[in-house]
């Protein structure tokens, strides 16, 4: 309408489209103003109601669930103590590599293991399966380290991962330079930075650092090292068909589409929101990740089981507990 009404105004079709343009930008500035008051208006309103409905779901939820859940905390619950308590009383100096690494992977471990009892809780059993599948990826690594650092060719092993960082940061930034076309002396210092200490690396560990796994190629003999070829070298290959799995809902690939179809009384329903089914395979996969880390750093060399015992006496005495033993080894009571 607004067009024909320019055109029959004398205008040119050009100017007729610029008018037309200027009607449509300025009808939706005016529409979105009012959508946007109408939604903050009715806020509070829609928000009692969504808060309702979390607590109608959550109750639900826990009645088959509930207790599931409430183990898989403890069992989190637990490590994460047991890897502070560890980190506290085996720490062997200060400079110890393959300490700092595989302690800082546990930690890590036992953060992703509660992210996904939070997920599994709240009824995302899907984003849960997602972030299982970076466990696998922890304790697979967590293996590689602690039972190959310290071998004849590898005796710089956890330094070489830890400092393979340096590596990745200049990716990052190569990436945001790069993408934004970012010429500005910050950048492009931090750029040159990045390329020196590249070089450096490369030339202490071979050109083959530099690569996305490059701190294990003296391990896989591979240039791109990838987590398969990682899990060939523990005892966690058996998981390969899970971790593809998992790997989907990470993707936009159609698997991932076809995981989010769900089949009920005889329709199929697309999950945009919160769900009270497919638990299982997450919690178990986390669980046995989560085992997987911390058999790793107890058993590598920092670790051993009269250590392992002497954490358990101070835990013990901490809590003000009858000691386990019939005289602790830490603080010789009886």
């Amino acid at each position: 309408m607004t067009r024909q009404r320019a055109l029959a105004a004398g205008k040119s079709p050009e100017e007729a489209e610029k008018i037309v343009n200027k009607a449509v930008v300025s009808a939706v500035r005016e529409t979105t103003l009012a959508v946007v008051k109408t939604m903050v208006d009715n806020m509070p309103a829609v928000l009692d109601a969504h808060l309702e409905d979390i607590r109608g779901f959550d109750s639900r939820i826990r009645l088959h669930w509930g207790r599931a859940f409430d183990l898989m905390f403890v069992v989190t619950n637990s490590s994460i103590e047991a890897a502070e308590n560890f980190r506290a009383n085996c720490e062997p100096s200060p400079n110890e590599t393959l300490f700092l690494v595989l302690t800082g992977l546990f930690a890590r471990a036992c953060r992703i293991a509660m992210e996904i009892h939070h997920l599994l809780s709240g009824g995302f059993p899907l984003g849960a399966y997602a972030r299982a599948r970076t466990l696998h990826e922890i304790a697979v690594v967590a293996q590689v380290l602690a039972t190959n650092d310290g071998k004849p060719g590898s005796e710089d092993l956890a330094e070489r991962f830890m400092l393979h960082r340096l590596i990745l940061e200049h990716k990052d930034n190569l990436a945001y330079a790069m993408t934004f076309n970012d010429q500005s002396r910050e950048v492009v210092d931090e750029i040159e930075a990045g390329k020196a200490t590249q070089k450096s690396l490369c030339e202490r560990f071979g050109d083959e650092y530099k690569e996305s796994h490059g701190w294990a190629f003296k391990l896989t003999g591979r240039k791109n090292t990838g987590i398969t070829d990682l899990e060939k070298l523990t005892n966690l290959e058996l998981f390969r068909p899970h971790y593809k799995a998992m790997s989907h809902e990470v993707h936009a690939d159609s698997s991932s589409w076809q995981l989010n179809r769900i089949q009920r009384n005889g329709a199929t329903h697309q999950l945009s929101g919160r769900t009270n089914i497919m638990f299982e395979d997450p919690a178990f996969l986390t669980m046995g990740s989560l085992k997987d880390v911390a058999d790793t750093v107890f058993l590598s060399r920092h670790g051993s089981i009269s250590k392992l015992r002497i954490m358990a006496a101070r835990r013990v005495h901490r809590h003000g507990q009858r000691c386990v033993r019939s005289r602790c080894q830490v603080c010789g009571r009886s």
